[in-house]
């Protein structure tokens, strides 16, 4: 058994159910850690402005990893960022946004997009618009960003279109391609796990003391090298391969069991929900 100092979570399909609502057993749960003295954090995809309202919902006791991996931060200031430049990535914009899907950039606090999309209407009709900036005004050989995020919409198909221009840019950035659902892409090197390792330093910990939840490919690194790594039940197989601690629940449901059971060591946890 390891003893377990520091959790962290991913956020969208794995601490969040599928309405994005996060349970009242996991606010508990969260809340148990801190009283047993150990750490909690997210580590997720989204930029830290998409993570605020979660982290008021719970016990927070350690930074927050946003934009996988690109942006570590607390409640008062950024202790890092890691941009990259757009120079490359303009072929890649240009061509995505006519075929009407969703493209983000996400520099400094403000995250943009470079059309009006389904999934941006979507967004301000819930109070939560997005800017819009249109290409003719970056300036590409020059500014950077955090993070790049190119969506498809839900049950629409063509992302296969753009496979060839991201394959141009592999190389020169690290790059998660999420089936045919879209990507993102942030500077080369990093990820969730090299945040986490990172993490680890500044709070005097060991990656053997994590226990790290995830269920997508963004999140394979991370439950590789974190001590404990753990799949919630709706995971990606490539996922579930990765993982040291299979749940049998999904999404929410799933980061609690895996709380309960390795971090807080309640070996009668699943006994109790089959019951």
């Amino acid at each position: 058994m390891h003893n377990i100092r520091l959790v962290v979570t991913d956020l969208d399909g794995t601490l969040l159910g599928p309405d994005t609502s996060i349970s009242e057993e996991a606010v508990q749960t969260i809340a148990e850690l801190s009283k047993k003295g150990i750490r909690f954090t997210f580590i997720t995809g989204r930029p830290y402005y998409a993570v605020e309202r979660f982290a008021r919902q719970l016990v927070i006791t350690a930074p927050i990893v946003t934009c996988n991996g690109a942006v570590l931060c607390d409640w008062e200031r950024v202790l890092y960022r890691r941009s990259f430049r757009l120079s490359n990535l303009e072929k890649l914009v240009r061509a995505a946004v006519p075929k009407g899907f969703t493209v983000l950039m996400f520099q400094q606090d403000t995250e943009y997009s470079f059309s009006e999309t389904g999934w941006t209407r979507r967004r301000k009709e819930a109070g939560r618009a997005v800017p819009v900036r249109e290409i003719t005004t970056v300036n590409w050989p020059v500014e950077t960003a955090d993070k790049l995020n190119i969506m498809t919409e839900a049950g629409s198909a063509g992302f296969d279109t753009l496979l060839d221009l991201v394959a141009e840019v592999k190389d020169l950035y690290s790059v998660t391609v999420y089936g045919d659902k879209g990507c993102e892409i942030v500077a080369k090197g990093v990820n969730k796990a090299v945040a986490l390792q990172e993490l680890c330093k500044q709070l005097g910990i060991s990656e053997n003391e994590v226990l790290a939840i995830g269920d997508n490919e963004n999140d394979n690194k991370m439950l590789a090298v974190a001590g404990v790594g753990a799949a919630v039940g709706n995971a990606m197989s490539s996922t579930k391969s990765y993982a040291d601690y299979l749940c049998t629940l999904p999404f929410t449901e799933g980061a609690v069991e895996a709380i309960r059971v390795i971090a807080l060591r309640d070996g009668d946890y699943m006994s109790r929900k089959d019951d």
